[in-house]
């Protein structure tokens, strides 16, 4: 988690109510290698934080399977279109090995997520 808190800070400084809100709603998850976080034709209700390990962001174009990029260690990953507009994922999100991942619900933390939304 202090992995998060850092990244956060270098960027913009956290006040301790902030801070304290962080690591009450972000949760660790764990991820094995080829296992999916993110699924095509699913709406993406997380952003995630890799803490450790790497994720491969794909999808499908003419019915072949093309590599968008790769996150590692201290990056935020998710579906922005699927994550911001509540609508499926046209990519697929997974791990390349053992990831270690902070996750940020918007459906379990709706009322916080309205507060730092709007």
């Amino acid at each position: 988690m202090n992995e998060l808190i850092t990244v956060i800070n270098s960027f913009q400084k956290l006040d301790a109510d902030t801070e304290n809100a962080i690591r009450r709603f972000f949760v660790e998850e764990k991820f094995k290698k080829n296992d999916f976080i993110i699924q095509e034709h699913k709406i993406c209700d997380k952003i995630y934080f890799i803490s450790s390990g790497a994720v491969r962001r794909f999808c499908f174009e003419n019915d072949e399977e093309v590599t968008k990029w790769i996150y590692t260690d201290n990056q935020f990953v998710t579906s922005m279109s699927s994550f911001f507009e509540q609508k499926p994922s046209f990519e697929i999100f997974q791990a390349c090995e053992e990831t270690v991942v902070y996750s940020y619900h918007i459906l379990m933390n709706s009322f916080y997520w309205n507060i730092l939304y709007f």
